[in-house]
C-alpha cells in the first residue's frame, strides 16, 4: 500500500507574540513546526502502511519547509517531497492543492492521501477537499476513524455538536 501524507509548516502558537501598541506579529520570535493534525496523519499513515507499504510525505512551502520533509523522513517516511513555486508569497490553500495534485499525479499510485483535519495558522480545512476535486477522487473529511477494506475504507466522520457518521469510500480517496 502506497499512503501520501500532506503535511504542512506552520508557527506554533506558544512563540506567537504580539506588538503592544500596533497588534503586530513579531515573526523574529516565531518557531515553525509541523501542524499537529498532520503529525497525526503521518502516523496512521506510517500504521497502515506497516512494513510491506511505503509513506510519501509531501509539504508545500519554501526552503525553511525542508524541516517538515526532514522531519517525517526521520520518524520513517519512506520519501518526502517538497513542493513549491516561486512565484507565490506564501502557500494558500487553492495554490497548496494545486501542487499537492500534480505530486500525487507525478508520484508511484496512491491508494491514499491522508491530510490533517485543518492547521492551526488558518484552519479552513479547504485542502483535502480541493486536492480530491483536482484528482477526481472521492474525499471524507473530519475523520475521527478509519477500517481498510478490500477496495476501500469505512470511516467514522464528526459532525455538528458531536453526532458521528460512518461512510464508505473507495480507495484511491483523500481523507481528511
Amino acid at each position: 500500500m502506497h499512503i501520501v501524507v500532506c503535511l504542512k509548516r506552520v508557527p506554533d502558537p506558544l512563540t506567537v507574540e504580539a506588538n503592544p501598541f500596533t497588534g503586530e506579529i513579531d515573526a523574529r520570535r516565531l518557531i515553525y513546526r509541523t501542524n499537529l493534525a498532520d503529525e497525526g496523519a503521518l502516523e496512521l499513515a506510517l500504521q497502515l502502511a506497516g512494513d510491506g507499504g511505503s509513506v510519501t510525505a509531501l509539504t508545500v512551502g519554501p526552503q525553511p519547509a525542508d524541516e517538515t520533509a526532514r522531519a517525517a523522513l526521520a520518524v520513517g517516511a519512506s520519501r518526502a517531497i517538497r513542493l513549491w513555486d516561486e512565484r507565490l508569497e506564501e502557500p494558500h490553500p487553492q495554490a497548496t492543492a494545486t501542487l499537492l495534485a500534480a505530486a500525487v499525479r507525478a508520484l508511484p499510485p496512491a491508494d491514499l492521501v491522508l491530510c490533517g483535519a485543518r492547521s492551526s495558522d488558518r484552519g479552513s480545512g479547504a485542502v483535502p477537499a480541493m486536492l480530491a476535486e483536482l484528482l477526481g477522487w472521492p474525499v471524507a473529511t473530519d475523520v475521527t476513524s478509519l477500517a481498510l477494506e478490500a477496495g476501500g475504507a469505512t470511516v467514522q466522520r464528526r459532525l455538528a455538536r458531536g453526532a458521528r457518521e460512518e461512510v464508505e469510500v473507495a480507495l484511491p480517496a483523500v481523507l481528511g
